[in-house]
């Protein structure tokens, strides 16, 4: 479910890569899980490679997302996912998916559109490149010792691609590299573009505006159907919804430990990260917690201050959060 083929009459296929998926799937080739008979020799030459580069998931928990604009940290990452980008290039190749566009995401698939445009493998000869930002901040950046592993030539280590700081940035190098650019919504990609919202790469993204959009982020409205979906305990339509949501609602109650299915509840599924608004929530919650009768149920991981803290609530006021 997270790794697609698309197939279309006449363009080829599209081919879109989830990375925590494929570290499933080569996790379960390291231990033998799987069954290796489809897949070719030079595919398997890759599971040689250190198991805990698939399951280090604190590396992958931490990752350089929380790292500060002037720091370079955990380097293990680089080495992770220039490995990871490499390895999803060959992937192909072996099981000859001829892809013509790839969907590149994030810094963690940014070494991509390096690779086909300076390696020059004929594979790859007519395949274009789109590169999905995210979330700007998020830049993948490490010190310049993964340069040599991860075949990035010195020609481009300056500051109009992979440079930033003495030190490597993955998302710098996949904005100057690749075809195409988006992001997840219209006004997002316009933000970017300013220094306010451009994480220090507005520049080189207003130098690229022409190959940017911005595509509103969606749902797939048959997966997340209340009418189908098997996940809620009591499935409703418009037509019921009040009847069938206050069930859902009095099963959440029980499951979270809450006092009252009468009391209002406020649901969040988040990033506990500064840039979502947690701080605000952090300092606002515990006198909405004292004053109102208002229940909150949170569910997310995130900054360490931030885990501590929500998580230490559900103590200081039981029945009240979860």
């Amino acid at each position: 479910e997270s790794a697609t083929l698309y197939r279309t009459e006449n363009r080829g296929i599209i081919y879109y890569c989830s990375h925590f998926f494929t570290w499933n799937i080569l996790l379960k080739l390291i231990k033998k899980e799987l069954e290796y008979s489809f897949l070719p020799q030079s595919f398997l030459n890759y599971c040689e490679m250190p198991e805990e580069f698939f399951t280090s998931f604190e590396f992958l928990q931490k990752s350089s997302w929380q790292q500060k604009r002037i720091n370079c940290t955990n380097l293990f990452n680089a080495f992770r996912f220039a490995f990871f980008d490499r390895a999803a290039l060959q992937t192909i190749k072996d099981l000859k998916i001829p892809a013509k566009i790839l969907h590149l995401h994030d810094w963690q698939t940014a070494l991509i559109p390096y690779y086909i445009k300076f390696e020059h493998d004929p594979y790859f000869a007519h395949t274009k490149t789109l590169l999905t930002i995210h979330n700007l901040p998020y830049q993948g950046r490490f010190s310049s010792e993964v340069l040599e592993y991860a075949k990035i030539g010195w020609n481009v280590f300056h500051s109009g691609a992979f440079e930033d700081f003495g030190g490597i940035n993955f998302l710098k190098g996949g904005i100057r590299f690749s075809d195409k650019l988006n992001t997840v919504s219209p006004n997002y990609a316009r933000e970017i573009l300013t220094p306010e919202f451009g994480a220090g790469l507005d520049w080189l993204l207003r130098e690229r505006q022409a190959d940017l959009s911005g595509i509103l982020n969606g749902i797939d409205t048959q997966l997340w159907n209340p009418k189908k979906d098997i996940i809620i305990p009591k499935k409703y339509s418009f037509k019921n919804s009040t009847v069938k949501k206050l069930e859902n609602k009095r099963h959440l109650v029980q499951e979270a430990g809450l006092a009252s299915v009468d009391k209002p509840v406020v649901a969040m599924c988040v990033r506990l990260s500064e840039q979502k608004g947690i701080k605000i929530l952090s300092e606002c919650i515990e006198p909405v917690l004292n004053t109102m009768e208002t229940q909150f149920v949170i569910m997310g991981q995130g900054e360490k201050w931030a885990s501590e803290y929500f998580g230490s609530l559900p103590y200081k006021y039981p029945g009240k959060i979860a």
